[in-house]
């Protein structure tokens, strides 16, 4: 329900009440800390969230083994929290090493080892490097076809899936592949989510930057106007998602030939 406050509340009583009851040092305590810290990192703070997910790796490491199933859902939140926070060298690394185990754990068909691609597709498409964004093209498509076969098209993990192939294509100059995987994922958003989410927001960000690059300006104005305002209201006080609408608005109105428009978003910083 995209209600973070309220979840953390719950998450750190509950935190509580483990530690009090069982220690700092159980496996119950670790599921706690990895919620209170998913739940802070909705929040924006990024540094408090990788602090609680990293003892909750800790926790399970010692308790249960690296290769254990919930040793592994720590280890998948902890680095896709550093692809959040641009580390993504860092996430590179730790992802390549948790792929095969989740493929050893799961075998070929299963969520966690579609997230897990996910995850390794995302932080790649991250790096900048033209090799590693061609592996992301791979990868996310692999993570698509295993969410889509196990969850069907509407899932909204279908539709986050989706998005990350989109931005891979949008990032590696296919623009037409990247609309419409762009396109069908807001959709799929929209339906699982509602279209005042910030997630549904936030993907069609990215595919108004799509129809930006194939020249569809207006089209791409109504698309990312609607995304700004969700994302304005519904993510406020997180800058870097507020940032980043802003910027596809000055990047859309710079590339329409409109710099007076694109100013105006600019005086806003």
């Amino acid at each position: 329900m995209a209600d973070y406050e309220k979840a953390v509340a719950s998450f750190r009583e509950a935190l509580q009440q483990r530690e009090s009851i069982y220690g700092s040092d159980h496996p119950l305590v670790a599921i706690s800390l990895l919620s209170l810290g998913q739940g802070v990192g909705n929040l924006g703070d990024a540094d408090r969230s990788a602090e609680l997910i990293r003892r909750s790796v800790e926790i399970r490491r010692e308790a249960l083994g690296s290769a254990h199933p919930d040793t592994l859902e720590s280890l998948n939140a902890l680095s896709g929290l550093l692809v959040r926070s641009g580390k993504f060298s860092e996430a590179v690394d730790a992802f390549r090493e948790l792929v095969p185990i989740s493929r050893s754990l799961y075998g070929e068909r299963h969520l966690n080892v579609g997230r897990a691609l996910f995850n390794l597709a995302s932080s790649l498409h991250q790096t900048g490097v033209a090799a590693d964004l061609e592996e992301a093209g791979v990868l996310m498509q692999e993570s698509l076809d295993i969410v889509r076969g196990l969850l069907g098209e509407e899932h909204a993990v279908v539709g986050l899936t989706r998005g990350g192939l989109g931005q891979v294509h949008l990032k590696s100059g296919r623009f037409v592949r990247a609309e419409r995987e762009l396109r069908g994922a807001g959709a799929v958003l929209a339906a699982a989510l509602g279209e005042g989410h910030w997630r549904t927001a936030s993907s069609n960000g990215n595919w108004g930057m799509s129809l930006v690059r194939l020249g569809r300006f207006e089209e791409a104005e109504s698309v990312l106007l609607a995304s700004h305002d969700v994302i304005v209201k519904e993510r406020a006080g997180v800058a870097s998602f507020e940032t980043n609408a802003r910027k596809r608005m000055i990047d859309l109105y710079e590339a329409w030939g409109r710099p007076d428009q694109a100013l105006k978003w600019v005086s806003e910083e």
